[in-house]
């Protein structure tokens, strides 16, 4: 699972520490020995960087998820190097920056995309120190993720998307039973940016209120308010998923897979797939309905071969995964974000595929013949 993402880190000295960062992109090259793949700097706004704070807190969380499921020692290893370089963005006011211009690990400060307090960033760089605390058991990424300034509910409230995974972020320091000071400053969150969330809601989960189209990349708030329902026994955030379901999920596997909702299907990648697959199974372990864990096992097969390119991208094995579909036709590239969401997405597929539930119970017998049709 860890062999691409282990050969695009690298590392840089940094406080008398090796600082290791993840590579952005990843092109394919001929050589005498076969297809290596090469890393290449980001520059979609302008010079941004050659690693950045987005993708790396994503592979912590993936190496920590691989050694808390699966006991992966490479995945424990790696996300420890990769924690370095999550409080290495960290400033000492606190706010995170995202880019590094170059090997000698200079932060962007004024990047279009890479600047002190950026909400996607800081949402991501709280998800890994969360989970850090809890897999690991360590205060110092509890006290991190307690330095960090929290973005004003009424900036996140106008992207559902980074309230999603703040409240990831929050639900995994609840998880790690802290003191009870902190237990309830998490809850009070959580509720918060979950109530944000149904203020929001059109019929399904939305991106924004008001706005019916749903960009199906970073579709954290399903699987968010999923895990919340389950952790904080809500059942008005579990009707909230379900109603997402029948409404935008099952419509869009119906359609062999979307980039947005209800009709654009250019530009899918794994970013699209990981989050329907993570929403499917936290409703499948809030309800014990094996329903959605088949649901999951569906969408999970977009990596599998079926999607529009009719071609696997993903090899469990290498931890490779192609990074999207155009025209029907899948790219040689791999970058870092395609390895990272796919390998979150064959943890969830190795999970549901271990359970009796999951695997024996057939599906609704409404959605399961318009979905066999995507076979």
């Amino acid at each position: 699972m860890f062999e691409h993402l282990a050969s695009m880190t690298w590392t840089f000295p940094a406080g008398g520490k090796e600082i290791a960062a993840l590579a952005v992109y990843a092109e394919p090259q001929e050589t005498a020995q076969g297809v290596i793949y090469r890393p290449r700097a980001a520059a979609e706004s302008g010079p941004e960087g050659v690693a950045c704070l987005d993708d790396v807190a994503r592979a912590a969380l993936l190496g920590l998820r691989a050694w808390e499921q699966e006991r992966d020692e490479q995945g424990r290893r790696l996300a420890q190097q990769w924690l370095g370089f999550v409080a290495y963005m960290q400033g000492e006011d606190g706010r995170f920056t995202n880019f590094i211009l170059d090997a000698a690990g200079q932060r962007n400060m004024r990047g279009q995309t890479s600047y002190p307090g950026g909400l996607w960033w800081t949402a991501r760089a709280l998800y890994a120190l969360g989970a850090a605390y809890r897999v690991l058991g360590e205060e110092r990424w509890l006290e991190r993720w307690q330095r960090c300034p929290l973005p004003p509910r009424a900036v996140t409230a106008s992207d559902e998307k980074i309230t999603g995974v703040l409240i990831l972020a929050a639900l995994e320091v609840l998880r790690a039973a802290p003191p009870a000071r902190v237990r309830q400053q998490m809850q009070a969150l959580v509720e918060g940016w979950c109530d944000d969330l149904l203020r929001g809601m059109d019929g399904y989960l939305c991106d924004m209120p008001g706005e019916r189209q749903v960009m199906l990349w970073g579709y954290h708030q399903f699987p968010a308010l999923a895990q919340a329902a389950a952790w904080l026994g809500r059942a008005d955030y579990l009707e909230a998923c379900r109603q997402t379901v029948e409404r935008l999920v099952v419509p869009t596997l119906e359609a062999g897979f979307l980039y947005a909702f209800p009709d654009v299907k250019e530009g899918q990648c794994a970013y699209c797939m990981t989050p329907l697959v993570q929403g499917l199974a936290a409703l499948y372990r809030a309800t014990h309905e094996a329903r959605y864990a088949g649901l999951a096992l569906r969408a999970f097969g977009w990596f599998e071969g079926r999607n529009d390119a009719h071609t696997r991208m993903y090899d469990p094995q290498t931890g490779r995964c192609l990074d999207g579909i155009t025209d029907g036709v899948a790219s040689r590239n791999c970058g870092a974000e395609s390895a990272i969401e796919a390998g979150l997405a064959e943890l969830e597929r190795r999970s549901l595929s271990r359970s009796p539930g999951a695997r024996q119970t057939p599906e609704n017998p409404e959605t399961s013949a318009s979905l066999n049709a995507l076979a």
